[in-house]
């Protein structure tokens, strides 16, 4: 990346995509389960999850689930978009088109819903999930086989 003023210098190396969610429980056991992203910290207390509740992305970035009473906490003076509303597309790489197909049902056993069928863009196969907050997830390989 550059600027006007040269390069830019990113001041972490990691990313956290916060998500409002209306159930923590669910959506915890829907990306834990479902999805099989793996689970960051120690359970703690009656619930048995994490607090707070992240998830480490393939990419090394991560997942943290915020309810939404609380996402005005976190982000002060903000507002969540309306249910249904998708204003961010979440997407993963997958390295085979099986791969995808296997997430994406995995998704949609785990309470997700199914966004669309077999779908192949020029840049490769296609397919997309909600989750159980209706946040917008492309799953995407390069892999033109069958």
């Amino acid at each position: 990346m550059t600027s006007d003023s040269g390069p830019l210098t990113m001041p972490t190396s990691s990313l956290t995509v916060c998500l409002p969610t209306a159930d923590l429980d669910s959506a915890y056991r829907f990306y834990r389960e479902a999805v099989g992203f793996p689970v960051i910290g120690v359970p703690v207390g009656p619930d048995e999850r994490p607090e707070p509740v992240q998830f480490e992305l393939p990419t090394g970035a991560f997942l943290m689930l915020i309810p939404t009473g609380g996402f005005g906490w976190v982000t002060p003076g903000q507002s969540t978009a309306p249910r249904g509303t998708a204003e961010t597309v979440l997407t993963l790489r997958a390295s085979t088109r099986t791969a995808v197909d296997s997430l994406v049902t995995r998704a949609a056993a785990g309470g997700g819903e199914i966004r669309d069928e077999e779908n192949m863009q020029v840049f490769g196969y296609t397919r997309w999930f909600t989750d159980l907050d209706s946040h917008l997830w492309m799953v995407t390989t390069s892999d033109p086989g069958a």
